[in-house]
């Protein structure tokens, strides 16, 4: 029988665990990822999409970490800086391009070549596809819901000035006609619109181009794009599911609270949903927009003359990105 010193086995010891540890395995034999998101409310749903995945791979343990919008992309940008973003992670549509576009994201495109070639078309909307996908047409993550823009109004607020409720037959001109608010299109023919519009967003579950757990994070992230997950994000209330069929478990996850909510309003919209824009400098100049907005909602700024600072805005911004 070979004898080893207590000095080789504690060096043998030493070297596997640093084997385990270069393929992302620690002590324990087990793959620890993490997965940040920025909703504490969807945390619930997430960790059941997660416990599903763990229940199929138990040698895979998921840390799901949740914190506030703002410090979320605060940490986001200064991890991927230095190479030390998530295992996985939330990506929002007004910010992939800032992601995908210099390098940040591992491309998904063919995710799910050895399962379906056109998994994406029959599974996902165009849009769902689309707000997930780089300028270059890439997919750099597995849609996860989707949503739309709504506009409430508090009836207290229109009891007290005496206006009518608003109802299916107003147009955006209706609207403006408000008092307070500024007549969006008196000034421009091009505005008049029959406003069958809005603005739909949809979140991503991307991954890092260079993470030390890619391979490990990419298996998940394919699950976390199956009908299966997508109807345990749904029937947990967490978010509208991408995945084309799974949308009545959101609804459905409502269904138990006393004070029922009319939600076909939500769904019907997504048959005129439009794309928000967005490009890779988002970031930089989304607020600044909005900021202007407001001004113009307000009253406190010519509609005109508030496009005009917008795009000043964005090109602005743009042209710094482009620079760098």
């Amino acid at each position: 029988m070979i004898k080893l010193s207590r000095i080789k086995v504690a060096v043998l010891m030493l070297i596997l665990l640093l084997s385990l540890t270069g393929c992302g395995k620690t002590a324990d034999g087990k793959t620890h990822l993490t997965f940040q998101i920025w909703d504490v409310y969807q945390r619930p749903g997430m960790q059941a999409m997660c416990d599903a995945y763990t229940a199929q791979h138990p040698d895979v343990e998921i840390e799901v970490q949740a914190t506030s919008w703002s410090e979320y992309w605060t940490k986001l940008e200064a991890s991927a800086e230095s190479n030390t973003m998530p295992d996985i992670f939330w990506m929002h549509t007004n910010q992939l391009l800032y992601y995908a576009d210099f390098g940040m994201l591992a491309d998904v495109t063919d995710l799910y070549d050895d399962v379906e070639s056109d998994y994406y078309e029959k599974h996902f909307s165009e849009i769902s596809r689309r707000n997930a996908s780089g300028s270059d047409g890439h997919l750099y993550g597995v849609p996860k819901d989707k949503d739309n823009g709504l506009l409430v109004y508090n009836k207290e607020m229109f009891d007290a000035a005496g206006i009518s409720y608003p109802t299916e037959e107003w147009t955006w001109e209706d609207l403006a006609k408000l008092p307070k608010c500024a007549d969006p299109i008196e000034d421009s023919e091009s505005l008049d619109q029959d406003g069958r519009a809005t603005m739909s967003n949809g979140l991503c579950y991307s991954t890092s181009a260079r993470g030390k757990n890619r391979e490990a994070a990419l298996d998940v992230i394919k699950f976390f794009g199956t009908e299966e997950a997508q109807r345990i994000q749904g029937e947990n209330g967490a978010a509208i599911p991408a995945y084309i069929g799974c949308e009545e478990t959101w609804r459905a996850a409502f269904d138990s609270y006393d004070e029922k909510l009319d939600l076909d309003v939500i769904f019907d919209q997504f048959d005129y949903a439009v794309q928000a824009v967005y490009n890779s400098a988002s970031p930089k100049w989304k607020s600044q927009v909005i900021d202007e907005l407001t001004r113009i909602y307000s009253g406190n700024q010519d509609l005109m003359a508030g496009l005009e600072n917008m795009e000043r805005i964005v090109n602005t911004e743009t042209a710094k990105k482009l620079e760098k």
